[in-house]
């Protein structure tokens, strides 16, 4: 059964055109070529620009909630039971809006029918838990509902619609259930970490060798985000990245921050474990996304290693993720000088034999010596060796100093 309002065969020549622009910006194709699979790929959908889309979005959010404000402030709505029918009507009327704008109007990631969608979510979520009686001096039942419902309303929406960011605020929303049972920090965080893990899993399996390839880059989006939410709930210092200049370094240190030692030394082994099986699927499923999300956590999981074993921060830290050019090169200039006469082989430098009268030892007359940045008849040493007053070394830098001085 097929739950998007798009079909299969319009999403897929919209990736196709897509990546046929991302070909054409590399250069692997011609204007001409671009042209030709932009004929062949005509979808019927009507889109915008990443700039127009934006600004639809944000004017139809300010359009609805304006209207809704204006119809409360108008009629003077107070009761729970005008409140609840108030909100339901109009979460409806949007949602509908959004479905008659992407149906029948072929709107495709246009920025109206997206805000529609979206300002749909929290209105019906309003109306229904207005319409629920809420049990007195109980808002952990009520702060759990909230959250199972409005994760529920952005997934139908992203099955639906299709927007990856519907996706996103549903799993945030759901993950936002453990920390109001009234559980231990482990014990919340293992929870969220376990159902991360599980939709993962899920999303995985549910991939075959038929999947198209624009459902294949969604999920591995989809898959990329779930893996940052995975490690966000297991890395238990991650909020100290960056303390060392801004924080207060006066505050007392906490040796396990406050969680069991084996499950403080469980998650520091699962910074790198995380990490390395999204490495490993990335690479293995070829997707791009979840090979970058898993290179950036393994990056993090480097900058909060010391924070883990209570070690001091020093300046140089960066240092182990950072190289400059002259670092870069230093291995390259030791075999150069190592070689000798054989510097071809070396950035394809020119043998002894081959060099140019620009390249023989004197060819700094006239000039500031490169290395010193001065002449060197104006160096104390210099005169002397001129004057003869050292004789081992004088008449050796003296014969040099004649050759170089104009």
């Amino acid at each position: 059964m097929r739950l998007g309002i798009y079909t299969d065969t319009q999403e897929e020549k919209i990736f196709i055109r897509r990546e046929a622009k991302a070909w054409a910006r590399s250069g692997l194709i011609t204007e001409a070529q671009l042209g030709f699979i932009n004929g062949r790929t005509a979808h019927g959908l009507n889109q915008t620009n990443v700039f127009f889309r934006l600004l639809f979005f944000l004017f139809t959010c300010i359009c609805v909630t304006a209207v809704v404000g204006l119809y409360f402030w108008l009629f003077k709505v107070r009761g729970t039971a005008a409140l609840a029918a108030s909100a339901l009507f109009f979460g409806a009327l949007s949602y509908g809006l959004a479905e008659y704008l992407a149906g029948r109007k072929s709107f495709y990631r246009y920025g109206i029918e997206e805000a529609l969608a979206l300002c749909s979510v929290p209105l019906v979520c309003w109306g229904i838990l207005s319409a629920l009686p809420v049990p007195d001096q109980n808002h952990l039942w009520y702060v759990t509902s909230i959250s199972l419902l409005f994760a529920a309303a952005a997934f139908w929406v992203y099955l639906r619609f299709g927007f990856l960011y519907a996706a996103v605020l549903s799993i945030a929303s759901a993950s936002a259930v453990p920390f109001h049972l009234s559980l231990p920090p482990a014990a919340e965080k293992i929870i969220l970490a376990a159902a991360l893990a599980l939709i993962l899993l899920t999303s995985i399996r549910a991939e075959g060798s038929e999947t198209r390839d624009f459902a294949r880059e969604r999920s591995a989006a989809l898959q990329g985000m779930l893996l940052i939410g995975i490690y966000a709930a297991l890395n238990l210092q991650l909020h100290l990245l960056g303390s060392t200049f801004f924080a207060d370094h006066g505050m007392p240190y906490d040796r396990y921050a406050g969680y069991p030692p084996w499950f403080y030394w469980a998650t520091y082994g699962l910074l790198f474990l995380v990490p390395a099986l999204g490495l490993r699927h990335g690479i293995r499923a070829r997707k791009r996304m979840v090979i970058n999300a898993s290179l950036i956590l393994f990056i993090l999981s480097l900058a909060v290693n010391k924070d883990y074993l209570g070690f001091r921060h020093y300046a140089w830290d960066p240092a182990i993720l950072w190289c400059d050019d002259r670092c870069r090169r230093r291995p390259c200039a030791l075999a150069q000088k190592r070689t000798g006469g054989d510097e071809k082989r070396v950035h394809g430098a020119q043998p002894r034999e081959t060099r140019g009268p620009r390249d023989q030892p004197g060819r700094h007359r006239g000039r500031r010596h490169p290395r010193h940045g001065r002449r060197a008849s104006e160096t104390a040493a210099g005169r002397q060796a001129l004057r003869g007053r050292d004789v081992g070394r004088g008449r050796r830098i003296g014969h040099v100093l004649k050759r170089s001085l104009p």
